[in-house]
């Protein structure tokens, strides 16, 4: 029996066996768990919650405050399979309205993630995304410009980061979000 190669799924030779699961700089390093990987295998834990930043303009984010939930890429299922119970979710919007609205580059939600999973709901008619379950926490609007300099995730081309919908950040950035938003 032959390993297959990645790149194409061309059998590898037995004598170049040996270099599977490797790099030139040596083993491949592990990746963080996913969700995914988490609920394949129970026993696998990833530490405490994560911190995350969605993408969705702020007539969206206010809709999801009310229901209690987030919907984010346009209804996508895949940014919301990241989350998982007790993450914590900030909405980040660029504009005030999809598609044309003013520019408004400020955080406009703050949140915990339920434990429950993604589920299927109507957009507009005939529409269906996907939504999450989310706490939403007693919050002000608060201005990206501000905070931008002590925040990491700013200090780099972050635009094409946040152009994927959701992105992760540390749990500094979180706090100093959160901090500004909130009077708790």
């Amino acid at each position: 029996m032959h390993a297959l190669c990645l790149s194409g799924g061309r059998p590898v030779p037995p004598e170049s066996q040996h270099l599977l699961g490797r790099t030139r700089q040596g083993p491949i390093p592990p990746r963080r768990a996913t969700r995914a990987a988490v609920a394949q295998h129970p026993g696998r834990r990833v530490t405490g919650p994560r911190h995350w930043i969605g993408v969705v303009s702020r007539d969206h984010v206010r809709k999801g405050v009310a229901g209690g939930f987030a919907m984010l890429n346009h209804g996508k299922l895949g940014p919301l399979t990241a989350l998982t119970p007790g993450d914590g979710l900030i909405c980040y919007s660029p504009k005030a309205s999809y598609p044309d609205g003013p520019p408004l580059k400020a955080f406009t939600a703050i949140g915990t993630v339920r434990d429950s999973q993604p589920y299927k709901a109507e957009m507009a008619p005939g529409r269906t995304g996907f939504r999450r379950d989310i706490d939403w926490w007693k919050a002000t609007e608060t201005l990206l410009a501000p905070l931008g300099d002590r925040l990491e995730f700013t200090r780099s081309n972050w635009g094409l980061v946040a152009r994927r919908g959701l992105f992760e950040i540390n749990a500094a950035d979180f706090q100093t979000i959160r901090d500004a938003m909130t009077t708790e």
